[in-house]
């Protein structure tokens, strides 16, 4: 009797013409990518994705690190799906974190890569840090995520320096299409649990070649 029942509700269930993902779906759950970290460790790229867990029903939110390792910026990312329970959204995408560590081929793929992936925007800020991982994975300052405290960082900085960094990806993108090599970007750093925006990376061939320091009071 109870397997006759069980077998009645797999074919209610099955007519009733929800697919499993529409089932979860219906659940208010989403993932929100806010910045993603690439190094590379020896010959291995990784990526970080900072993801903010919103669930609508609750309007409640919580952040969460997918890490993943690969040959390819490609499968590295392919690598972080593996821990997601949501599909992920990179459309809401606040910062792209470089490490140090990555080499010129690399960087050139991940330009590439970011610039092919459709959902991606092309108004996200590219910014760099001795190590992307550490750096996202800091505590929030005045907003859920690391991602989008960094972009009001530089928000704030331009605003009151008057400066322009150029380092949205759409125009550090007009630069590879105009053959120019070289660009710069911001340089976050971490110390004792904080994390501040400390100079700018200079870039040459995608290679960073320089380091110019903000003043110390710029720091403060």
């Amino acid at each position: 009797m109870k397997k006759i029942i069980v077998l009645v509700f797999i074919i209610l269930f099955f007519l009733c013409g929800c697919s499993f993902d529409e089932t979860i779906s219906r659940s208010g759950t989403e993932s929100i990518v806010s910045a993603i970290g690439i190094d590379q460790k020896d010959n291995e790229i990784s990526v970080t994705l900072e993801t903010i867990i919103t669930n609508n029903e609750n309007n409640e939110s919580k952040t969460r690190l997918l890490i993943g390792l690969g040959d390819t910026i490609q499968t590295a990312f392919a690598d972080t799906l593996k821990y997601a329970t949501e599909p992920l959204t990179l459309s809401h995408l606040g910062v792209a974190v470089m490490g140090k560590s990555i080499d010129s081929e690399n960087f050139k793929s991940i330009c590439d890569w970011f610039y092919n992936k459709q959902d991606t925007t092309l108004s996200t800020f590219f910014i760099s840090a001795y190590n992307a991982e550490e750096l996202l994975s800091q505590k929030a300052i005045s907003s859920i995520a690391v991602g989008y405290d960094l972009v009001g960082l530089l928000e704030q900085q331009e605003k009151e320096s008057g400066t322009d960094f150029q380092n949205r990806f759409y125009k550090i993108q007009s630069l590879i299409l105009e053959n120019t090599d070289s660009f710069r970007l911001p340089h976050f750093i971490c110390k004792d649990d904080k994390f501040y925006l400390g100079g700018v990376t200079v870039y040459k061939n995608f290679q960073p070649i320089f380091f110019d320091p903000l003043t110390e009071q710029s720091n403060s």
